[in-house]
């Protein structure tokens, strides 16, 4: 259905769309004046509105749009929609080019991971603000969308399934069994409501059927004031999922039932307008506390443990318009620290900047030390091991369609951002191929979802030679270092060694180098490689050398005797062979000019041959020693006989 505006809903929608713009930021401020809560099904407002939603309508358009194989970075490779098509660098690239999808519906979007159908694959949801393509259509608005892909576990996902969210405007959605069934659920969080989209914020309560798909939904005004956040957890610890929803200048508490529905809000004020939300242990003792970033600060508040919440404190989060916050343990001390994104820095100049905020483990964070993003207006902020150390990493998308990414050093300090050029708007940290690793799943401006699997960290295998040329039998040794700029190599990594395609041995990783010593080469030029196998985390690589194996250098002399010699008296040719390396040993042959006129065995380092029938006249004669596995050929002087 198409909404139109009236005159209130222009004014609404002054402030109502999604950070887009600095403008759209500075306009969430009067936002923040409102005061209400928000509702959900169960309240004491639900009956304001009965319309059903259709849960099992078809999809209508998300099947795989494409799978981009673009490399190398450059300019100008932006699809119709004007963002970025993902461009890596393959010799250094953590993530595979993004492969997009079909949201089911258009404009800013937020997304979630849950196996949805039970078959232990993960699927995708995406909260749509509005449907396919009608955003834009002359300043009309249209309600939100629920998108479902199921995912078949390799890291693909099928084709989308397309719900109404209730409401107009979904911005955010979450994930929790609310109804204690086992199966998961879905809460989509939509900042209008109403047939004009003119009316308050609302909550839409999806309730899984565990195949995928979701029963009836029957969506219920809420307050007066546009919402922007939610999350899911059990702030009270009965055991059924709560939900924390940021609207205007307050958060607020709706307590589960456990059947789907849940009590009216509680609400806290705010210093701005919550942007997101984050449940976890922030003072160590085991109740849930809250880390709220808005428009203006990080907000924490304490949990009491029974669903209510001390007084927030706000924490400045080092730049303008906090748009996300983030909460790991970034030093390694085991206290959880607060990592805020921002819009841009205070007056918006230069880069947008994160701020950290160190935990001192008992709820309480020190001074945000600010750091430059690397990118211009950035929207989001999550934090994952990307290069995965087992330090957390700090990952920032921006209207530039790139994701900023400042690689933890464990202490609290990240080193100078670098480039991801992945397109994301939003940005979902998760493993969906399975295979342990951190994957991106980003929530794009259009109507994609752009997923990027992580192929592990990029290694390179340096080969070496102890000495080229080498002789044959000698030893030499190959040394294969094998780096990463994402981290050291561990020790005891297996590297193999092949002479051409021949395995000939393997080393063991120390320091990131690996050896292996041989004196079998043959006498010819070799090419040697050395294959780093890879582990879990780094990438396999190879690299080779050229070895060049040369036999052991001789000398040929060669005597005669008698000279001169009379016709038919027998003469004896004597060759003496040296060399460099093993005695020679072999076959001698002696020439007389180019006629081959007899050979004879080496022993002792000397031939012998005796001819008696050599005509009258001068003979040019020679000694050609013949080589063996390790001495190498060699040709007398020529020794002129001369027989009378």
């Amino acid at each position: 259905m198409i909404r139109k505006h009236t005159a209130k809903s222009r004014a609404l929608r002054g402030v109502a769309l999604f950070v887009g713009t600095l403008v759209v930021l500075i306009a969430l401020a009067a936002v923040a004046q409102h005061a209400g809560s928000v509702r959900v099904p169960g309240s004491s407002s639900a009956q304001a509105e009965s319309r059903t939603v259709d849960a099992s309508r078809p999809a209508t358009n998300g099947s795989l749009l494409r799978s981009v194989e673009t490399t190398g970075r450059g300019s100008g490779n932006n699809d119709r929609h004007g963002f970025r098509i993902g461009e890596m660098n393959s010799d250094d690239s953590l993530y595979l080019p993004q492969v997009f999808y079909g949201s089911g519906g258009s404009a800013y979007m937020s997304i979630a991971v849950a196996d949805l159908n039970g078959d232990g694959k993960p699927d995708l949801l995406a909260a749509n603000q509005c449907g396919v393509g009608i955003c834009d259509q002359g300043g009309q608005y249209a309600e939100g969308t629920l998108g479902v892909l199921l995912g078949t576990g390799s890291g693909k996902f099928g084709q989308v399934a397309i719900y109404d969210s209730g409401g107009c405007n979904s911005s955010f959605l979450a994930v929790g069994d609310f109804n204690g069934d086992g199966k998961p659920d879905v809460a989509v969080l939509n900042q209008f409501s109403g047939p004009d989209c003119t009316g308050p914020s609302l909550v839409g309560i999806f309730l899984g059927k565990g195949d995928g798909t979701f029963q009836p939904l029957a969506p219920f005004p809420g307050g007066d004031v546009v919402s922007y956040a939610i999350t899911v957890a059990d702030v009270n610890r009965d055991g059924k999922p709560d939900l924390a929803v940021g609207a205007g200048g307050s958060l607020g508490i709706l307590l589960g039932n456990g059947d789907g529905t849940f009590q009216p809000s509680t609400d806290y004020s705010l210093v701005g307008t919550p942007s997101s939300i984050v449940v976890t242990d922030l003072n160590g003792d085991a109740e849930p506390d809250l880390a709220v970033s808005t428009f203006s600060n990080v907000s924490v508040l304490l949990g009491n443990g029974d669903g209510t919440f001390r007084t927030p404190v706000a924490y400045d989060s080092g730049g303008f318009q906090t748009y996300s916050v983030a909460v790991g343990d970034v030093n390694g001390d085991g206290k959880l620290d607060l990592v805020s994104g921002n819009y841009c820095t205070p007056g918006c100049f230069g880069n947008s900047v994160v701020g950290v905020l160190l935990g001192n483990g008992d709820g309480t964070f020190q001074p945000s030390v600010v750091l430059d993003s690397g990118e211009t207006f950035t929207t989001w902020l999550a934090l994952a091991d990307v290069n995965e150390d087992g330090k957390l990493d700090i990952l920032v998308p921006s209207l530039s369609d790139v994701i900023g990414l400042l690689l933890g050093n464990g202490d609290g300090t990240f080193q100078s951002p670098s480039t991801l050029n992945l397109s994301a708007f939003r940005l979902t940290v998760a493993d969906v191929n399975r295979d342990g690793k951190p994957d991106l799943l980003a929530a794009t401006r259009s109507s994609y979802i752009g997923v990027s699997l992580h192929i592990g960290l990029a290694t390179r295998a340096v080969v070496t030679t102890s000495g080229s040329p080498s002789h044959v039998g000698q030893s030499v040794t190959f040394t294969a270092a094998v780096t990463s700029k994402f981290g050291p190599i561990p020790d005891g990594e297996l590297v193999r060694f092949y002479d051409r395609v021949t395995a000939i041995g393997t080393g063991a990783t120390a320091s990131a180098v690996a050896t292996f010593a041989t004196s079998s080469l043959s006498a010819k030029t070799h090419t040697i490689k050395a294959k780093y196998a890879g582990d879990a985390i780094f990438k396999p690589s190879s690299g080779s050398v050229t070895q060049v194996v040369e036999k052991y250098p001789t000398t040929t002399t060669l005597t005669s005797s008698p000279n001169p010699s009379q016709f038919g008296q027998a003469v004896t040719f004597t060759a003496h062979v040296t060399s460099t390396g093993p005695a020679p040993t072999g076959k001698v042959r002696f020439l007389d000019g180019t006629t081959g006129i007899g050979s004879a065995i080496l022993s002792g380092g000397v031939a012998k041959l005796t001819k008696s029938n050599l005509t009258v006249g001068t003979h040019p004669i020679t000694a050609q020693y013949m080589s063996d596995a390790f001495s190498a050929k060699s040709t007398s002087s020529v020794v002129n006989q001369v027989v009378q």
